[in-house]
């Protein structure tokens, strides 16, 4: 009757066991922290930078004036190295402050893109794409200091 008894309690515990890792493993991927719909912020307590991605699409002038409502600027690519360091990422394109040709970026490991268009391209792992060519109208990445 023990043998019984110890099978059928193996038997139990195996779907909680299994529950209980998919949470741990869920919770292990989760490290990463995905940009907040503007105007919420995501800050870090280790550095002096705040990010969100606006809801709407926005050509470049009509972006400038989006984050500064907000009372923040277009992020920069080195605001976002710092944020992607620590942690940031994000699946969307969207527009980024530069000077002279218009860019975006995308906080997601580079992939496919190469050369100028992936962020720290010489680090063992390289940043985040970035390219010269964003779309007319495009999210934007809206950053400010938050110290």
């Amino acid at each position: 009757m023990e043998q019984h008894w110890t099978s059928q309690r193996n038997c139990m515990m195996k779907p909680f066991t299994t529950a209980l890792l998919a949470i741990v493993a869920t919770l292990f991927v989760m490290t990463d922290a995905a940009v907040p719909t503007c105007p919420q912020f995501l800050t870090y307590d280790d550095t002096m930078y705040s990010i969100c991605l606006s809801k709407d699409n926005y050509g470049y002038d009509g972006a400038w004036n989006y984050c500064h409502t907000i009372s923040a600027d277009m992020c920069t690519l080195v605001q976002l190295a710092e944020l992607y360091r620590l942690g940031t990422r994000d699946d969307h394109w969207g527009r980024i402050a530069t000077i002279g040709k218009e860019r975006d970026a995308r906080l997601s490991p580079c992939g496919d893109y190469k050369g100028r268009e992936c962020y720290n391209n010489v680090a063992d792992e390289p940043y985040f794409p970035n390219t010269p060519r964003p779309n007319w109208y495009e999210q934007v990445y809206c950053c400010k200091n938050a110290k």
